[in-house]
C-alpha cells in the first residue's frame, strides 16, 4: 500500500468531536459496528509483564548514554531468561550501580568492568549463574 492510498478512519463513539473532522478524500468517519471490517496495520499482540532486571542485559542500551540495555530474543524475554535471571535483582542492582566505575586488575593491567562476567569474577562468585545471551544472527544477503 502506498502512502497515497492510506485512509484515516475516525470512530464516532471514540471521538466526541468527530463532526469537526475535515472530510477531505482521505478521512472517513464510521461507527463502532464497522471496526471488525477495517483492516488493521497491526495484529496478534502478545503482552507480558516482568521486572526490569529480568530482561536486562549487561550492556548499555546505546553507545552514547548510560541506559541499561535489554536482551533481544523474544523467546528469552517471554521466558524471563535474561542474563540476570539466575542471579536475581540484587546482583542486577549492584552490577548497574557500579557499571563503568568499578575496576579490577587482570594480567597486570587495570580494566573497567563493563561485562557481567568480569563483575562476577571481581566478586569471586559462580560464573555458572550467568544465563547465556541468545544473539540474533544477521541474515546473509543472496
Amino acid at each position: 500500500m502506498d502512502v497515497d492510498e492510506t485512509e484515516i478512519i475516525y470512530v464516532k463513539e471514540l471521538d466526541d468531536e468527530y463532526d469537526k473532522i475535515p472530510q477531505n478524500g482521505q478521512r472517513t468517519v464510521t461507527g463502532v459496528e464497522s471496526l471488525r471490517s477495517i483492516t488493521s496495520v497491526i495484529k496478534d499482540f502478545q503482552f507480558f509483564v516482568c521486572e526490569k532486571w529480568q530482561l536486562a542485559s549487561d550492556r548499555q542500551g546505546s553507545g552514547n548514554t548510560a541506559n541499561i540495555g535489554s536482551i533481544t530474543s523474544i523467546d528469552d524475554i517471554l521466558k524471563g531468561s535474561g542474563i540476570f535471571s539466575r542471579l536475581g535483582e540484587d546482583w542486577f542492582d549492584e552490577y548497574w550501580m557500579n557499571y563503568g566505575v568499578t575496576t579490577m586488575r587482570r594480567a597486570g593491567e587495570t580494566i573497567t568492568i563493563k561485562r557481567l562476567e568480569d563483575f562476577i569474577e571481581f566478586k569471586r562468585a559462580d560464573k555458572s549463574l550467568i544465563v547465556p545471551v541468545t544473539t540474533k544472527r544477521k541474515k546473509k544477503k543472496d
